[in-house]
Formats: C-alpha cells, sequence, structure tokens
C-alpha cells in the first residue's frame, strides 16, 4: 500500500483510539474499554452537554472508522476500497476512499480528539464544583 494511505489510515486508527479513551475516561468508574455503539449507549448517560457534542461527533464518524479499521483493502492509484464484512458475516460492503477523503477524515479524528480533550476536562471541573457547593 503507498505510503500516503497507509499514513492516513493509521492517523485515522490513532486518533479514533484516542476518542475512544477520552470518551472512556469520562464514564463513571473511568475508562471500560468499549467502543462503537457500546461506548456511545454508555456516554449518552452521562447528560453533560460538552460531552454530547463529543458523542454525537464520533458516533457520526463510527461508520468510516468501522469500515477501515474493521476492513481489508483494495489498492489502487488513486484511491483504496475498504472491503467490510457487517456484524454476522452475511453482508459484504465496499466503500472507496481517496487521499484527500482519508486525510480529511484523519483531521477530524485529530480535532475530535481535541474536543474530546477539551470536553473531559469541562466534565472534571463541573464534577468538582458540584462536589465542593
Amino acid at each position: 500500500m503507498p505510503e500516503q494511505f497507509s499514513q492516513s489510515i493509521g492517523r485515522i486508527v490513532y486518533g479514533a483510539g484516542q476518542v475512544e479513551f477520552l470518551i472512556g475516561r469520562m464514564l463513571p468508574g473511568g475508562a471500560t474499554g468499549e467502543s462503537g455503539v457500546r461506548l456511545v449507549e454508555a456516554a449518552r448517560k452521562i447528560h453533560h452537554p460538552a460531552v454530547a457534542d463529543v458523542v454525537d461527533g464520533y458516533e457520526r464518524m463510527l461508520p468510516d472508522r468501522n469500515h477501515l479499521i474493521h476492513g481489508t483493502y483494495q489498492v489502487f492509484e488513486d484511491h483504496i476500497v475498504a472491503w467490510h464484512l457487517r456484524r454476522g458475516g452475511k453482508q459484504l460492503t465496499s466503500h472507496p476512499y481517496s487521499i484527500e477523503v482519508l486525510r480529511s477524515i484523519a483531521d477530524s479524528w485529530s480535532n475530535l480528539a481535541e474536543a474530546a480533550h477539551l470536553a473531559l476536562h469541562i466534565l472534571l471541573d463541573d464534577q468538582g464544583a458540584e462536589t465542593t457547593v
């Protein structure tokens, strides 16, 4: 696979993992190692606007994350196709990605990680204010 594709996919994997870890830190009791739909469901129980915004972004970006992380690739000169076998193994889907789209997705994960980091601090500050009042 050409380096430009593998670097972008690596950035997506790293960014998604960072966001998942940070959302997990927001959960009561700390990080659980959950991801995907289970992480969204757990995080929706927090009921804090800063957390909700991050979880909304995470949920919107999950499909591409899943295709790229859980798929296999067919590489072409100007794009890749991520082949993804859906849960249960009964439906194979294909998802084309140009290098520009992969870079954009990677940037989005990086931006969401920054937002998640800020949201975690806001949540912790608000929880600290609640316990000292």
